[in-house]
């Protein structure tokens, strides 16, 4: 949306806050689901439809996975140009139907390739999930990168939406099973796509400095809000070279992001099955067993 100008956050600083809080459950609830799969593949996805598993074999579960993978890695490159051209408004409800879509047409699939669109869809929504509400920590000014790690760390949670359903599973009855668990959470993520439609803004939020907002009044201070902007660090790049885009330090700050991330996940979805199940979760303890 180059050349358009950006929405002004809001002044009240708890208005703020709660905007954020909002950002990081929309990406907890459905940013990362697809890391998490290792949590449900040797559990609820292979158990027969009788004790309310999705009946399939470990090996179909295996090229869900990796055919999953791959959409979620190009998914950014098609939604990123929603983001672009529409804002993070229209990017963040149409990543959010899309992945609640996917995850409906999990909970009613009977065949492989029923369970391959809808995991598809849940790949393919759920990065840009994250990648519409990047632009929050602009809305706090100078503490704008300490709230946009905030808003992307809590991706991280997310990877244990899918373990955390399957400690679910061990607790309800088999008639209920795995399509209850995943049309409850298609049901959430759809509430929070409408969420987006009346709380995000049609523009990237500016960044502005409000260290001086509370001795300004009125209109002046609506002003200083919506004119004062910072340039990004990224946008010194675009007249660089490759190599000097290589070796940039937003690029090796994004690499070590990733890579501490990933190796996070990795560790998360190995042990945070078995940790919620030796210690339990207090709305468990009241679910029927």
């Amino acid at each position: 949306m180059a050349g358009t100008k950006g929405a002004s956050a809001p002044e009240s600083f708890t208005s703020r806050v709660l905007l954020v809080c909002f950002a990081m459950v929309q990406i907890t609830l459905a940013a990362g689901l697809i890391v998490g799969w290792p949590g449900i593949a040797g559990s609820m996805l292979v158990e027969p439809l009788s004790t309310g598993g999705a009946g399939l074999t470990l090996d179909q579960t295996t090229q869900l996975y990796s055919l999953a993978a791959a959409v979620n890695y190009v998914a950014p490159l098609f939604l990123g140009l929603v983001l672009d051209n529409f804002g993070p408004r229209v990017c963040s409800f149409l990543s959010n139907v899309i992945v609640a879509t996917g995850l409906t047409i999990f909970s009613r699939g009977s065949t492989f390739t029923t369970f391959a669109i809808g995991i598809c869809f849940v790949a393919f929504g759920g990065p840009s999930v994250q990648q519409s509400l990047l632009h929050i920590g602009n809305i706090f000014g100078e503490r704008r990168y300490f709230v946009m790690g905030m808003v992307a760390e809590s991706i991280t949670l997310s990877f244990a939406v899918f373990p955390l359903l399957d400690v679910a599973w061990d607790r309800i009855p088999p008639e209920y099973g795995f399509r209850l668990l995943f049309g409850t959470l298609a049901a959430l993520i759809l509430c929070s796509s409408i969420g987006s439609l009346l709380l995000w803004p049609d523009t990237p939020y500016e960044i502005f400095d409000n260290k001086h907002l509370s001795s300004i009044d009125g209109e002046d201070k609506g002003n200083l809000i919506s004119e004062t902007i910072t340039k990004p660090e990224t946008d010194d790049l675009k007249t660089k070279s490759f190599l000097e885009q290589l070796t940039s330090g937003v690029y090796i700050r994004l690499c070590i992001f990733f890579i501490v991330t990933s190796w996070w996940a990795n560790f998360y979805i190995a042990t945070v099955t078995t940790e919620v199940s030796t210690f339990g979760l207090l709305f468990l303890l009241f679910a029927v067993k």
